[in-house]
């Protein structure tokens, strides 16, 4: 006889938050998270018996299900840390609250249609590293050397060298100068966020050679000064035509 499962719903709220600033990505981590949290309790669901289900408005509603011989594990996940929680459950809970830390984040959570419940955050003292999964995006400027590592550029966070591994490097390696977004495991500095450590696990996505993001600033910043042009001497010469003055200034 198959067994039944129940509806677990967790709400996630940050600045911002909805399901169409939930992407693929940011969903993956968050699910990784918790499937790692809930997993750890005593009594708790398996990666393989936590099923997603759909993401609602509302914030963000993340529904899954889970075995209803499984859901006092994930009670004891919603109830939060106490005396009763061991060491690897607390290790276990761990990333799930620095992705909420991270992103500035408050949650709670229902089994079925029972009322939400809020998701107490441990404290975490200031100087605390939030450890996380997350995917950052750049160009790779080098890859390789003695160590394996791979240096991108990043608007976010400026220059970062990535540990790799000989094999990531490798496969990173045809990918040099391309805009990527690559996946990995970051510390971060709990009060300013800035990124301490990335290691990258793989490549999520190539976005192409860095001439073709070059080109396309370039034109973004052209349209931008013809505009500017354009708003500063049309009112005193309407026949001034700011593109084919933009055009002569390049041929020249």
């Amino acid at each position: 006889m198959d067994e039944k499962y129940e509806k677990f719903t967790i709400k996630v709220e940050y600045k911002g938050a909805n399901k169409r600033a939930f992407p693929w990505s940011v969903y993956k981590d968050f699910t990784e998270t918790l499937v790692k949290a809930l997993r750890s309790m005593r009594g708790g669901p398996d990666a393989t018996e936590i099923i997603p289900e759909s993401i609602e408005d509302g914030s963000v509603n993340n529904i899954y299900s889970v075995p209803e011989s499984k859901v006092d594990g994930v009670r004891k996940f919603i109830a939060g840390q106490n005396e009763n929680w061991d060491d690897h459950e607390r290790r276990g809970a761990e990333p799930f609250y620095n992705w909420l830390a991270a992103k500035g984040a408050k949650a709670s959570a229902r089994i079925g249609e029972e009322e939400n419940q809020d998701v107490v955050i441990p404290f975490i003292q200031a100087s605390h590293a939030v450890n996380s999964m997350e995917s950052i995006t750049g160009i790779i400027w080098s890859i390789g050397g003695t160590e394996a590592k791979i240096h991108m550029k990043t608007d976010f966070d400026g220059m970062v060298t990535c540990e790799a591994g000989e094999d990531v490097a490798q496969k990173m390696s045809p990918y040099l100068y391309h805009m990527v977004r690559a996946r990995g495991e970051s510390i971060r500095d709990y009060v300013t966020m800035d990124l301490k450590s990335f290691k990258v696990l793989d490549l999520e996505m190539d976005m192409g050679h860095r001439s073709k993001w070059e080109e396309e600033e370039l034109f973004e910043r052209q349209e931008k000064a013809i505009d500017k042009i354009r708003e500063i001497v049309s009112p005193v010469m309407s026949c001034f035509d700011a593109e084919e003055f933009w055009k002569e200034l390049r041929d020249e």
